[in-house]
């Protein structure tokens, strides 16, 4: 049998594919849609990923005290109501107005989980121009029409920064008022312990999307409340049993060295 000759490979050649090994990721692995084109050429499954899948987003979990139920994951945030007025935050009952047996409201303005359900939030970092994008792309790609104002806003951040609640039971916030939520809702940074407290707040009941929206001051351009260095912020609001809380990663929410939240 003849013997196979193994070919010789150049030192240069040799050095030049382990070089290529310590190139990052980031250029040689698929892209975010976030980070390889703009909105306005994102698919319906890119919109959705930036909503569902993304450092803006994040997913929260309300359980109660008895036998546990799942109820859905919120698998995607719209921008379109469904007929009769009833929102779709997130392909589930989004608008609706949620109590339990005894149809009591708590302390802080949330209608009680229904017992013996684990109810998923999402939680988004609705601030970021990204996410704005991806609502209003759902929406360009739906055929609705989209003002050209909403559009001028979609390039950088809000003046405050914003967070959107929406799942199934966002709707159990329609009770909720600025007052009874400014106790438990805040934004902190978890290395320094730095936290925010409630600005404002919107009702799913006053949203088209059924989305309730927290705003906290930003501060200055010259002095955000919280940048890289905080690394974590995390957002809290209700109490017990009702409480949600998400982290967000403040280096991760960054398209191309610029911060975006």
């Amino acid at each position: 049998m003849p013997t196979r000759r193994i070919p010789r490979v150049s030192p240069a050649r040799a050095i030049a594919a382990l070089l290529a090994l310590l190139v990052p990721c980031g250029s040689l692995c698929a892209a975010e849609p976030w980070e390889k084109k703009p909105y306005t050429e994102w698919t319906i499954l890119e919109a959705q990923k930036v909503l569902t899948d993304s450092p803006w987003s994040k997913t929260a979990i309300v359980q109660s005290l008895a036998s546990p139920a799942t109820a859905p994951i919120p698998s995607v945030l719209t921008a379109r109501p469904e007929p009769g007025g009833k929102c779709n935050s997130c392909g589930q009952r989004g608008g609706d107005r949620v109590a339990d047996d005894s149809g009591t409201i708590s302390a802080s303005g949330w209608e009680p989980v229904p017992a013996g359900q684990v109810v998923y939030f999402r939680v988004v970092w609705f601030s970021s121009a990204r996410i704005r994008q991806a609502l209003i792309r759902l929406a360009q790609l739906n055929g609705d029409a989209v003002p050209p104002q909403i559009l001028d806003r979609l390039q950088s951040p809000l003046t405050d920064y914003v967070i959107a609640l929406a799942g199934p039971f966002v709707g159990a916030l329609q009770g909720a008022s600025l007052d009874s939520l400014k106790a438990s809702t805040f934004l902190r940074a978890k290395k320094t312990g730095a936290k925010l407290e409630l600005k404002q707040f919107v009702s799913p009941a006053e949203r088209a999307d059924g989305m309730a929206l927290f705003f906290f001051p930003r501060g200055t351009q010259d002095r955000p409340m919280f940048d890289v260095a905080d690394k974590q912020v995390e957002f809290s609001t209700g109490e017990g049993r009702e409480k949600i809380k998400a982290s967000f990663r403040i280096d991760k929410m960054a398209v191309n060295g610029i911060l975006d939240f």
